[in-house]
């Protein structure tokens, strides 16, 4: 398990999760890329993230870059074609509930 502090990387882009394990200068550790569906992703995230902690240990924080707009201020998923209307409001806090680490969301664009 890795002493250093580790980042996992996410993006959502159609059907696909595209993670990352990084470390803080970038290096690219390990890459995992799965089917995600809309009504299953706090789960599939979450399980991609559990694989990376149970490999890695020392993770500090999760980015999760989804297309559509993200209020910074309140961590709210304001329009995505990505993330059901069901779930945008809560994604931020469900992430965090699900996997136990620091998130942020974020506009793939950025």
């Amino acid at each position: 398990m890795s002493q250093t502090p580790l980042l996992i990387g996410m993006h959502v882009s159609g059907a696909k999760l595209h993670a990352a394990l990084v470390d803080t200068s970038g290096n690219v550790s390990e890459r995992v890329e799965t089917e995600i569906s809309p009504q299953n992703m706090i789960e599939q995230a979450a399980s991609v993230a559990r694989g990376f902690v149970a490999k890695s240990g020392n993770i500090s924080a999760l980015g999760f870059a989804i297309p559509g707009l993200v209020n910074r201020q309140t961590d709210v998923v304001m329009i995505s074609p990505a993330v059901p209307s069901t779930i945008r409001e809560g994604l931020h806090a469900e992430l965090i509930r699900a996997t136990g680490l620091r998130v942020e969301i974020e506009n793939d664009a950025n």
